[in-house]
């Protein structure tokens, strides 16, 4: 029988050839650690945000990190079923986001935060779209399921929080399209 440091050395070597492919767990595993950071960054904002909207703000806020954490748990909970690991600590979360932290964020102005969490959800985007490609072509459903749902909240919240900064659908689309040039 294997000790837990035998194990963790296993899951490691696992890890670097899933993320040299890439396989859809390893693209989930980015995806669970960006999920981590971002209920870290909408609680500082949820925490510090200053504006006329700030009661009506933390109350989506909190919805939006309830949701995200349920979403997270989801992920996680289908990539074991998967017998796929997931990262479980600060470190590997660390390791696997894309996500910045700063904690001088909180004292940004109020659209400045909101922006950013949208950007955060956008590069998170990334991740699932390609995620769900890579679930896809390895016929995991059950993860693919999991992944459209995440897309599909993403895409909302997404939506959402550039409206709590007066950005139209218009000027959204157009900034999405210069991205990509």
């Amino acid at each position: 029988m294997m000790n837990p440091e035998e194990l963790y050395q296993q899951e490691l070597k696992q890890s670097e050839i899933d993320h040299k492919t890439p396989t859809a767990g390893a693209m989930s595993g980015h995806i669970i650690s960006n999920l981590q950071i971002l209920e870290q960054k909408i609680q500082q904002v949820k925490w510090y945000y200053v504006g006329d909207n700030k009661i009506s703000l933390q109350n989506h806020l909190q919805d939006f990190l309830n949701d995200t954490l349920k979403f997270k748990d989801q992920l996680g909970e289908v990539l074991l079923d998967e017998l796929e690991f997931v990262p479980s600590v600060s470190d590997e979360f660390q390791e696997f986001t894309m996500l910045k932290e700063d904690s001088k964020y909180k004292y940004n102005e109020g659209t400045k935060m909101i922006n950013m969490l949208a950007d955060d959800i956008q590069t998170n985007m990334m991740f699932i779209t390609r995620a769900i490609k890579l679930a896809q072509k390895e016929d995991l459903y059950s993860l693919q399921k999991v992944l459209i749902s995440i897309l599909e909240y993403s895409q909302h919240e997404f939506r959402v929080l550039k409206a709590q900064t007066d950005t139209s659908i218009v000027r959204i689309k157009a900034e999405l399209e210069e991205d990509e040039d």
